[in-house]
């Protein structure tokens, strides 16, 4: 088979809902990957499951769940396990992000929530997948960082700092596990035509964000799907704690 073959592996997307975790999802299942997705919206699960549906008829589940939960991102493994037989592929996509205030001014709540859901859901949902995946001879764990997991930003301290500690995660995790056969890498989004973004940002906010990107555009969804499905197939076997970042240039220094 081709390099880019997913065909009889068995994934999991968390945030799978809408935005990059949905075009994740649909791109596993495009290049023969079977496909569990989970989210905390059921409706949104729904219209990912019909899309993937469309693909491949019985390639995909779906099963509501908070990352941060442990009992509810079990399930969400059991379910892989139970109707696919294994599991090869993570993308921990799941993520929130912040009204936009300065640092000393965020609310202590916002500041815990955003950790609980973009790097404590990043810990449970590894810490749930890991015996499953080690079991795969083809081994691949995703995270979903940020472009703002490598740069700073004003008024997004508490997304930043989670984005950071993603990046940590995956460098220090990777070394954990190289020699086991379970690769741990990252993708790291600029800025991307997603629900989350759209609905936080004004057209014109986002005309000078799009100014300013060598590119001359927003990423897609699309766009970072293909750097996942990349990071889950053999074509990149010999890549162990990378973040990848897909931003247009947004990021060169």
């Amino acid at each position: 088979m081709s390099t880019s073959d997913l065909s009889g592996r068995v994934a999991i997307v968390t945030g799978a809902g809408d935005g990059i975790g949905r075009a994740s999802l649909l791109a596993l299942v495009r290049n023969g990957a079977s496909a569990v997705g989970c989210d905390v919206d059921e409706g949104r699960l729904q219209e990912t499951l019909r899309l993937a549906e469309k693909i491949r008829p019985g390639a995909g589940r779906v099963r509501t769940a908070d990352v941060s939960d442990p009992q509810q991102m079990a399930e969400v493994v059991a379910l892989a396990t139970s109707e696919f037989g294994g599991l090869d592929i993570v993308h921990a996509n799941a993520g929130i992000s912040q009204p936009v205030a300065a640092a000393g001014d965020i609310p202590l709540d916002t500041w815990r929530r955003v950790i609980e859901v973009n790097l404590t859901g990043l810990f449970v949902t590894f810490q749930t997948a890991l015996p499953a995946l080690s079991e795969s001879a083809h081994a691949s764990f995703i995270a979903t960082a940020s472009g703002l997991g490598v740069v700073g930003s004003p008024g997004l301290a508490a997304y930043v700092a989670s984005k950071h500690a993603v990046v940590g995660f995956i460098k220090s995790s990777a070394l954990d596990y190289a020699r086991s056969g379970v690769r741990i890498n990252a993708v790291a989004p600029g800025m991307t035509e997603t629900p989350m973004l759209m609905s936080s940002t004004s057209e014109e906010v986002r005309a000078n964000m799009t100014a300013a990107i060598p590119a001359g555009r927003f990423g897609t969804p699309e766009d970072i799907a293909g750097a996942v499905v990349w990071l889950a197939s053999d074509q990149s076997k010999y890549v162990v704690g990378a973040t990848i970042v897909v931003d247009g240039g947004d990021s060169i220094d």
